[in-house]
């Protein structure tokens, strides 16, 4: 854009930019890795055989707050028959989060992500993240079972549902 606003020039990039991965029900959930806060590395395949709830939230979202009891409830009752929450908080500092995730019994493995990149946030971008609470549920075999409930309890609903299958 020029100084005054008036043109905009667009130039081809340099190389390819990778190809956006799809949310729908039934593809492949994009794949991530992350180091917890116990400095663990954990990787979103490594949970293939296991019902995955993805939580990207944030200590300042109301709406993570108030859903924080439904998934540590879910969490408790299911964890041992092959459910699993993998948190992904959005900014803040890492010693505020880890309190509220003590505090509030979130015992499941949680990173930070606080390192911008130009577009967006490493674990945060294949998921589209625009805002906090967002919640994706990821089969056995690792394909997308939800991509647009906001309500975790609707969540561990279907979950619990996946894991009386198998049994």
């Amino acid at each position: 854009v020029d100084h005054y606003g008036q043109t905009l020039t667009l130039k081809p990039i340099a190389e390819k930019l990778p190809t956006r991965p799809s949310l729908e029900v039934g593809q492949p959930a994009p794949d991530f890795s992350f180091v917890d806060f116990e400095g663990k590395k954990h990787r979103l395949s490594d949970y293939r055989g296991k019902v995955v709830l993805i939580d990207f939230w944030g200590t300042w979202c109301p709406g993570c707050i108030a859903h924080a009891k439904d998934l540590v409830d879910g969490y408790q009752r299911l964890h041992k028959k092959g459910f699993e929450i993998l948190g992904v908080h959005s900014g803040g500092k890492r010693e505020d989060v880890r309190k509220f995730v003590a505090e509030h019994g979130m015992t499941w493995p949680q990173t930070i992500q606080t390192r911008e990149i130009p577009w967006g946030r490493p674990l945060q971008t294949p998921y589209r993240f625009f805002g906090a609470p967002a919640y994706f549920l990821v089969d056995r075999d690792g394909t997308l079972i939800t991509n647009d409930v906001d309500k975790p309890a609707v969540l561990i609903e279907e979950a619990e549902k996946r894991l009386r299958v198998t049994k």
